[in-house]
């Protein structure tokens, strides 16, 4: 009689969602602010950057939105009471369908925030060269999400974070572009000795980017 066979490890259960009133982008800036304090020494750490967000939007009643960190550049998605989002224990993943199409998620919690699940999009993040260039790529990434792909050869309309007030499942926000908490500022220009990338080499770099992104959904 051979023996029964256990999986190596079991998921614990998941925790259930409790929905945010109100953009949790900011919460999720303090509780990666702290885990920050020991990544500094780390190789794959990028001092020019400091921790920060989008302002998340409603996406069928839930919160999705980009975070930043010196080590990574993800898409979050929070419990908002709505239809996207369902429970999932820490370390399993999910597809999710969002405008641009079926996005794999991982599930992970945090005594600060409780559940929440998330889509790496970029790390390391080492070639970043600051703030603004974070920023941008991190909207680009946002707008592409929030982008359903266009029916019949159709442009869709789709209203975007900070373009007035949305359509169908999607919410604007009303916040700022930036939703950070208040600390040390990352240099905007590129270290001492380094070259900043001219235009031409990031554009090719950013369109490869979206690439391997909208790739997910396929």
């Amino acid at each position: 009689m051979h023996p029964v066979r256990r999986p190596a490890w079991t998921p614990p259960p998941p925790l259930p969602g409790v929905a945010w009133g109100e953009d949790p982008g900011a919460r999720l800036v303090a509780y990666y602010q702290e885990v920050a304090a020991n990544m500094a020494d780390l190789p794959f750490y990028n001092p020019r950057l400091t921790v920060a967000a989008l302002p998340f939007c409603r996406v069928e009643g839930d919160w999705l939105g980009v975070v930043w960190t010196p080590w990574f550049l993800n898409a979050f998605l929070l419990p908002g009471g709505g239809t996207l989002w369902q429970d999932l224990s820490q370390g399993e993943r999910r597809r999710v369908a969002l405008p641009v199409g079926e996005m794999d998620f991982l599930g992970d919690q945090a005594p600060a925030l409780g559940p929440f699940q998330y889509c790496p999009l970029v790390a390391p993040v080492e070639d970043l060269t600051g703030q603004e260039e974070a920023a941008a790529v991190a909207r680009q990434a946002l707008d592409t999400l929030l982008l359903p792909v266009a029916a019949e050869g159709e442009a869709a309309e789709m209203a975007l974070p900070g373009e007035g007030p949305a359509r169908g499942p999607v919410e604007a926000p009303n916040t700022p572009l930036l939703a950070s908490l208040d600390g040390p500022e990352a240099p905007l220009s590129p270290a001492a000795g380094e070259q900043a990338p001219s235009r031409t080499d990031k554009e090719p770099a950013r369109r490869g980017f979206l690439k391997t992104f909208l790739g997910q959904g396929h």
